[in-house]
């Protein structure tokens, strides 16, 4: 088999099924006892493009099946090669994945490669019986490879992608590993380290090779943990199938801890197969393992995160080992035993003490923090208030202004009234309305008599004083919702809403009354007069344009008939005579 040519679209396909389960052993472990949920991917799988690898991979899942099943009728079941095939295939398959050049390559994918590689040795040292005889050597060749596997492994994980914790919580993370590193060390220590010691089998190097195995599977649990703890950065999936395949290969160990303490150990037995399957499952993770991962924490001191699950995870211990603890003491337990439980115990409850300890420094320098940030908010809603404040009388005063600037553009600088704009924009409103509801409007427009005499006699001073005054008197003499402005030079208009056609004639009378009335401060004092042309709307037109047209020329026939009255559109023979006149004087111009 051309292991450099292998590709990872096999094994993508194929861990399909392995990652579903995966997930939900990690994750929900009452899913498999639901109906079998994985329909799609076992069709998936029936579907594979014929490869070597997929044929190799497929026939290595049908001999764990086989070799399971057919074990008690299987004449080699109590050892021989036939037994380690499926085991030495999967080592093999799996350090080709993790070994496997390519851009992906990393430290950690070659030191767990070269640990999977120790592990295929180690099994074939077994297998061809090279360790074997009367004169074994301890360690031998096989427990040289095994156990090399194990800080190759380790470092392998070290090397996976962490994030970029906060010292308070690297720290903690540390903690909470130590401690279920030693409730696990209690465990290990009442029913293997213990009892071992205690038989005192075997002694020296011996001894301590014998120790070797089980202190390496407690590092693998430390792998797990660390690869399920916020502090690993690796693609759910792929950690999930590293976290199975370890979890798979310590429960292989413990059961054959468990079969050789009691004598029953069968090689390649069923619980062997075990480790096949755990090497498989990691070697499915390796290609998904150079995927980037989902949602990475970046940036120093970045937060991982928590769950409450493996917040408890390390305190789960407590109670099994003070449980064990109360057991020993109510038992025939060797003294030994008790001892060195009692002192695991009261280290792995200094070390939640210290927890503890960390837990509340951290929680009285959050609370600082918090507190100082509180602070800060405190001052930045002051100052936002005092911006909104800020704000709000610019706003006020941009109001105002606009105000202001509204008042230059339609009122009359001189006079004080709404100026030509203004006044026609309010004639066009009145009239829309006179048209559309028949509120009939009047139009009054006037001026003073002889202005130019007042103008060349007693300059323009004087004159712009007659134009202040007559501004007001027109003011007082209207009515209030009248509306007056200055049309332009001596021309005035006023607006009477809502006046019906023969109201109209006694508000002009009694505004021209007003005007003749009043003394204009010129000179010692100027008794002037006005002349007024008075149109009503609808009637006298529809627009504006005719209905100021038609209020002017009664206006003219005002001064023609020889000032100081009021004339209406309604005089017909002689507004007729002055529409002649008008149109005569606008010809000979």
């Amino acid at each position: 088999m051309d292991i450099g040519g292998i590709g990872n679209r096999a094994p993508r396909r194929l861990g399909r099924l392995v990652c579903v389960m995966s997930d939900r052993v990690m994750r929900r472990p009452l899913a498999l006892a639901r109906p079998f949920p994985f329909r799609d991917e076992c069709s998936a799988l029936v579907r594979l493009v014929p490869g070597r690898f997929d044929q190799a991979a497929l026939l290595a899942l049908a001999l764990f099946a086989v070799l399971v099943a057919a074990r008690p009728w299987l004449p080699s079941a109590g050892g021989g090669p036939l037994g380690a095939f499926p085991n030495l295939l999967c080592a093999v398959l799996t350090a080709a994945m993790w070994l496997r050049g390519g851009p992906g390559r990393d430290r950690a994918a070659v030191l767990i490669g070269l640990s999977t590689l120790c592990y295929a040795i180690g099994l074939l040292i077994d297998t061809t019986g090279v360790s074997r005889g009367a004169a074994q050597a301890v360690p031998s060749g096989a427990d040289v490879a095994y156990l090399l596997m194990y800080p190759l492994f380790v470092g392998g994980v070290l090397c996976l992608p962490r994030r970029r914790l906060a010292a308070a919580t690297g720290g903690r993370i540390a903690l909470d590993g130590v401690m279920i590193m030693l409730g696990a060390l209690t465990f290990s220590w009442f029913f293997i380290f213990g009892p071992f010691l205690l038989g005192g089998q075997t002694t020296g190097i011996a001894a301590v090779v014998a120790a070797a195995y089980p202190l390496g599977d407690l590092l693998n649990g430390c792998c797990l943990l660390l690869i399920l703890s916020p502090a690993i950065e690796v693609p759910r999936r792929a950690g999930h199938l590293l976290a199975t395949g370890i979890l798979l290969a310590v429960v292989g160990n413990l059961a054959f801890a468990i079969q050789v303490g009691a004598g029953r150990h069968v090689n390649n037995g069923a619980f062997d197969l075990l480790w096949a399957v755990s090497h498989f499952v990691m070697a499915l993770a390796a290609p998904l393992l150079r995927q980037p991962a989902r949602g990475a924490a970046s940036g120093a001191g970045g937060a991982a995160p928590a769950t409450l699950r493996w917040s408890l995870l390390p305190y789960t211990f407590l109670p099994l080992v003070l449980a064990l603890v109360v057991y020993s003491r109510h038992s025939d337990t060797a003294p030994f035993l008790r001892e060195g439980l009692t002192m695991i115990t009261g280290l792995l409850i200094v070390t939640i003490l210290v927890r503890q300890l960390l837990t509340v420094v951290e929680n009285v320098r959050l609370q600082r923090v918090a507190s100082e940030h509180a602070r800060r908010l405190e001052g930045l809603n002051a100052a936002l208030e005092g911006a909104q404040t800020a704000l709000l009388a610019r706003n006020d005063e941009l109001a105002a202004a606009n105000a202001r600037l509204e008042a230059l553009a339609t009122t009359d600088a001189l006079t004080g009234l709404p100026n030509h704009r203004a006044t026609a924009a309010a004639i066009d409103a009145a009239l829309t309305l006179a048209r559309e509801l028949a509120r009939p409007s009047a139009i009054l427009f006037f001026d003073i008599d002889h202005f130019k005499g007042i103008n060349d006699v007693h300059g323009h001073a004087a004159g712009d004083t007659v134009l202040r005054e007559l501004a007001g008197v027109a003011r007082a003499a209207l009515r209030e919702g009248d509306y007056v402005g200055r049309w332009g030079g001596e021309e005035f208009v006023a607006l009477l809403r809502a006046t019906p056609p023969a109201e109209a004639p006694a508000i002009a009378e009694r505004l021209r009354a007003a005007v003749a009335g009043h003394r204009f401060g010129v000179g010692a004092g100027l008794w002037l007069t006005c002349s007024i042309g008075l149109a009503a709307a609808p009637q006298d037109g529809l627009t504006s344009a005719e209905v100021l047209h038609r209020a002017d020329l009664a206006m003219y026939l005002a001064k023609q008939l020889g000032c100081n009255r009021v004339c209406v559109v309604a005089d017909g023979a002689a507004l007729d005579a002055a529409l002649g006149a008008d149109e005569g004087a606008r010809a000979a111009d």
